[in-house]
């Protein structure tokens, strides 16, 4: 899966708690790290509030937004993670 992406690097990582294959949104940003360095940022979708589930994405700098996500809380997240205001649209 990570060959498909190429050598650019993208500019946010925006991943579930739970993926396909038994695979964490926490394990796919640790490859995605480790592929393009420390510094990308990652945002995580959850329903999942589980306080195991929460100190993982701290342990690895991830934003948790929990669902449902309301377009604000969203972009508030994104802006956050990212460290950059996004322009109104």
């Amino acid at each position: 899966m990570l060959e498909s992406l190429g050598d650019r690097a993208p500019g946010l990582v925006v991943t579930d708690y739970r993926l396909s294959k038994g695979l964490t949104g926490p394990q796919l940003v640790a490859a995605l790290r480790h592929r393009y360095g420390t510094a990308l940022p990652a945002l995580m979708l959850t329903g999942d509030t589980h306080p195991d589930t929460l100190a993982l994405a701290k342990a690895a700098n991830i934003t948790v937004v929990h669902k449902p996500v309301h377009p604000a809380r969203l972009r508030r997240a994104i802006e956050q993670a990212t460290g950059r205001v996004l322009a109104e649209g």
